[in-house]
């Protein structure tokens, strides 16, 4: 059994895992628009692929979140007010407030 977080001794730096294959096993489970983000992150793809990737779904947030993967820090600021205001307007506030979300 391996220790939880890890990989037995045995094993620890002979295993890679190909982004490729990691999308290819389990990208079927994943909603298409996070996908161009995805190869962006894992420098699958260009970031310019990835835009018309989501250009093709016509998704305007698949394309902020290859923007975000990007590193463009005004989209990911755009985002993360985004989620703030959600939390903000949501029955209860998810039971908290806005500073411990942050």
């Amino acid at each position: 059994m391996f220790p939880r977080g890890g990989s037995s001794g045995e094993l620890e730096g002979k295993l890679s895992v190909n982004p490729e294959e990691l999308i290819g096993a389990f990208g079927y489970i994943m909603l298409p628009n996070y996908l161009p983000a995805l190869r962006v992150a894992l420098s699958i793809e260009k970031p310019e692929d990835g835009i018309e990737l989501c250009e093709e779904l016509n998704d305007e947030v698949c394309t902020d979140l290859v923007l975000v993967a990007k590193g463009n820090s005004a989209v990911v600021k755009q985002l993360i007010e985004a989620v703030i205001d959600a939390f903000n307007n949501s029955p209860k506030g998810f039971g908290s407030d806005v500073e411990s979300l942050i």
